[in-house]
């Protein structure tokens, strides 16, 4: 004879688990995000020697160690860093500016020598950056 009592308690008892864990997913998913510093669009043009830089990519390095680093591609002078999503943009605070690209000077390409800084607010910020050559 098999012991049908058992199964059934096992079935019951995986059933509860997987309910338990699919609202403590769902619960996670409404709270954390609710914690997190919100994100800021930030978007601009960049040109070298007054033309738009044809290639290239931004990245916006945060003077405080516990915000996320953020980067975005530079096509044809544009860049965007939404809000939300992949390459979302920087929470509210102080940045260094790298600029990386063929025709980008050396100097704009290394955070040491840069010498670019923004700061970035609450909301949707628009940032041009015009290097020389």
């Amino acid at each position: 004879m098999t012991n049908r009592s058992g199964s059934a308690r096992l079935r019951y008892t995986m059933r509860g688990l997987m309910i338990a864990v699919a609202l403590a997913a769902l619960l996670s998913a409404w709270i954390v995000p609710k914690f997190r510093p919100p994100r800021n669009p930030v978007s601009g043009v960049v040109t070298v020697g007054g033309e738009p830089l044809e290639a290239g990519e931004i990245v916006l390095s945060p003077r405080d160690p516990s915000v996320p680093r953020v980067s975005a591609r530079i096509v044809q002078g544009r860049y965007l860093m939404p809000h939300v999503g992949v390459g979302a943009g920087p929470n509210a605070g102080r940045y260094d500016v790298t600029i990386k690209g063929k025709a980008v000077p050396a100097r704009y390409r290394n955070q040491g020598t840069t010498g670019l800084m923004v700061q970035i607010q609450g909301g949707e910020n628009v940032v041009d950056f015009e290097l020389a050559d």
